[in-house]
């Protein structure tokens, strides 16, 4: 949009007077060329994006059209239509946002000027190939995407998977009291009784640990294995299964007491190690991914741990450096015994003030 105005040249017999004028011209000129420059901005921008609508439209007809052709068997007969089509448009809340919003600066511009029309010119949609070579090419894509993917709350990652199993096909099954079974509290009390021995805690201590790698026994200066916890059978999809638990005890004692722990790796992780470590089922994204997939794993596990009532008091779960800050490996005993030493001394602190 050209703005053209008749540009004052002030001269001498005039004086100040007339230099004023020509001064408040010019500025005058200048402001409206600014505007006139935005508005085409703005107008011209508004037309990009609904061609790129447009494109974006005719992009996911033709993504439904393969998958009712090449993947139909991804999809129940009487409903695969309709499926392929509600997942072909379904738009994220961020998209809706921003079409609401062009189609609000259409109309008001629309209202303040005759030029802007809601369909863009001809000229506009010969750039619908461009929409459609940047998302087939996936050009804004990079592994940072990847690591957005699996910290997204959608629960479609292998972490996310790996946790709710190990969640609902063992630790909910198990360390909660049952009809029919006792839950991890009173096999510890009774433990405790037949043993004449006290616990650390009065939960299941489950470690995850930043290497993934997890021994089948903990040996440690400051950990010995005790006998297991009783027994527990569940019958799991028609198989009756034996479930126990192992316990260690501290070799170094914590104010006069040697204390007990049940203690387990949190196996999920195991088999993500070696996953990571068998060619067939290896891949460079999920070596890559790997931190990202074990942080998810723990986090998701223990939200589904601590915002369930039947686990929340009946399960300790810990992540742990396998290295310390200075490069050493870190020993699971001595990082147990510091850890629930303070936890004890605490109480045993607390209990003190109490009394008092």
């Amino acid at each position: 949009m050209r703005v053209s105005e008749e540009i004052c040249v002030p001269q001498e017999i005039d004086g100040s007077l007339e230099r004023r004028k020509c001064k408040l011209q010019l500025r005058r000129l200048k402001q409206k060329t600014k505007m006139s420059v935005f508005s085409e901005y703005t107008d011209n921008v508004v037309y990009f994006l609904v061609t790129f609508f447009v494109a974006d439209l005719f992009l996911r007809f033709y993504k439904a059209l393969l998958e009712n052709f090449k993947y139909k068997n991804h999809y129940l007969p009487e409903k695969r239509f309709w499926t392929i089509l509600c997942r072909a448009y379904c738009y994220n809340p961020t998209t809706l946002v921003i079409f609401f919003c062009v189609i609000v600066v259409a109309l008001v511009r629309i209202k303040f000027t005759e030029r802007l029309h809601l369909i863009p010119p001809p000229i506009f949609f010969s750039y619908m190939p461009l929409w459609w070579l940047i998302s087939l090419a996936q050009m804004g894509h990079s592994t940072i995407d990847n690591a957005m993917f699996i910290r997204g709350n959608h629960g479609l990652d292998s972490a996310s998977s790996m946790a709710a199993n190990f969640f609902h096909g063992y630790l909910k099954l198990t360390i909660p009291a049952h009809t029919n079974n006792t839950g991890i509290r009173d096999r510890i009390n009774f433990y405790e009784q037949s043993h004449g021995v006290q616990f650390a805690i009065h939960r299941l201590v489950i470690l995850v640990p930043s290497k993934l790698f997890i021994k089948s026994k903990f040996e440690s200066p400051y950990l010995e294995k005790a006998e297991p916890l009783s027994e527990v059978r569940l019958n799991r999809a028609g198989v009756y299964r034996p479930y126990q638990n192992d316990v260690y005890r501290f070799r170094m004692p914590i104010n006069n007491r040697f204390y007990y722990i049940s203690l387990e790796g949190a196996t999920p992780i195991l088999t993500f190690f070696e996953t990571l470590n068998f060619p067939a089922t290896k891949t460079r994204q999920i070596d890559e991914m790997q931190r990202e997939i074990l942080l998810k794993f723990y986090k998701y596990l223990r939200q589904l741990i601590y915002n369930c009532p039947d686990t929340e008091e009946e399960i300790e779960l810990i992540f742990y450096n396998d290295f310390k800050p200075n490069g050493e490996k870190q020993d699971i005993g001595e990082m147990l015994f510091n850890h629930f030493e303070k936890v004890i001394l605490s109480k045993l602190s607390a209990n003190t003030t109490k009394i008092d």
